[in-house]
């Protein structure tokens, strides 16, 4: 089935066409497409990246204000987002205070398209997990 438009939908009350029309869908044009181990830069920060085959992104040293959203772009894709060294998520998936240099995972016996993690740099201690959908872990 095709994705409907507002005014379609509000036409009828079929909630599949709602489901359809809701459907991930990649139509950002600063999207960025990551395919494999990268270190994010100044290309990847603000906007949405899409991690479409098994990939560690290792983010730079935390510097306020910088924001990386990364979302799996298919079932069964495993992402790892690993801090710099020196850095850390300053309370991990768990809700525990963080540790420098352990990364977040999400594993792809679990991962779903559309799962996702909201990033933000504080400039000093490392990155606030914003949100986060799907079964992440921390590295142990």
């Amino acid at each position: 089935m095709a994705r409907k438009t507002l005014a379609q939908l509000k036409s009828g009350r079929d909630f599949v066409d709602v489901l359809d029309s809701y459907a991930l869908n990649y139509e950002f044009s600063n999207l960025v497409t990551i395919s494999g181990d990268v270190t994010a830069a100044a290309a990847n920060f603000g906007h949405p990246n899409v991690v479409t085959a098994d990939a560690t992104i290792t983010l730079p040293a935390t510097a306020a204000g910088v924001a990386v959203w990364l979302v799996c772009g298919a079932d069964g894709v495993r992402v790892t987002v690993s801090p710099n060294a020196s850095d850390k998520f300053l309370y991990d998936v768990a809700g525990a205070a963080g540790t420098d240099d352990k990364d977040i995972i999400l594993a792809s016996a679990t991962s779903k398209e559309g799962d996702y993690v909201k990033l933000l740099g504080d400039g000093s201690g490392g990155w606030n997990i914003l949100e986060l959908a799907g079964t992440w872990v921390d590295e142990a």
